[in-house]
């Protein structure tokens, strides 16, 4: 899960198993992964990102 979302995030197509998990632990010790915020911003609607 670590930095492969920002992996994820930069690419124009992903392809998924169904029991594979997304996600970013940061948040969960209330650290903002900052390294994906710009690759999030560019992909999702600005208040999903901040949700």
């Amino acid at each position: 899960m670590a930095g492969d979302m920002g992996l994820l995030c930069m690419t124009d197509v992903a392809v998924a198993a169904e029991n594979v998990i997304f996600g970013l632990p940061e948040v969960k010790v209330g650290v903002f992964p900052m390294q994906v915020l710009s690759l999030l911003q560019s992909i999702a609607p600005r208040r999903l990102v901040n949700e």
